[in-house]
């Protein structure tokens, strides 16, 4: 009896020290902008159709919208995705050949306010986010972003700096909602 005993509390030493030793979970979905740390809970995929009809292969335009928690993320009667509350936001817009959904296995060079196929069009982001703000405060001045996924599951990462010339790190693991705005008129 005392041999068990002593056995069990020695099992019982030995799953405390491992179990302390265990490695932090690194966050599926961040941003890191510098020292500062991010979770991102939430985001959207908005589809805005074809750039141009003359390209042999089609290019896409889209939008790839990532929320912190504290802004919820909705449908209006309309159908426009709606964000509410208070966090961090940012935003991708991307161009992609060929399919109409951003491509898995792909990388997008940052390339501002171009129609290269398979492009970072721009990119920013905002720490103090509010339904009112009608912007990003900082956007991304190059990098890259990578699309990993199929469906409405991705994760997404991007590498750059922003308009300060601070490194700046993003990763979305999860689910996109989808909004198809190839019909939708300026809003």
């Amino acid at each position: 009896m005392k041999n068990l005993t002593k056995s069990l509390i020695g099992i019982m030493i030995l799953c405390l020290v491992f179990t302390g030793c265990k490695k932090e979970k690194e966050l599926e979905s961040y941003l890191k902008v510098g020292d500062v740390e991010c979770t991102l809970t939430d985001g959207n995929i908005v589809f805005y159709g074809e750039l141009s009809k003359k390209a042999a292969t089609p290019v896409y335009s889209y939008y790839l919208e990532f929320c912190s928690q504290g802004i919820a993320l909705s449908t209006d009667p309309d159908g426009y995705p709606e964000y509410t509350g208070t966090g961090v936001k940012v935003i991708l817009s991307l161009y992609s050949a060929g399919t109409p959904r951003p491509a898995s296995g792909i990388d997008y060079e940052y390339h501002e306010w171009s129609d290269a196929q398979n492009a970072l069009n721009y990119g920013g982001y905002i720490i103090g986010y509010t339904s009112e703000v009608k912007g990003m405060s900082n956007g991304f001045v190059d990098g890259t972003v990578t699309v990993k996924g199929s469906g409405d599951n991705y994760t997404i990462t991007y590498v750059g700096k922003d308009e300060e010339g601070t490194d700046v790190l993003f990763q979305y693991s999860g689910k996109l909602t989808y909004y198809d705005g190839s019909d939708w008129a300026t809003k």
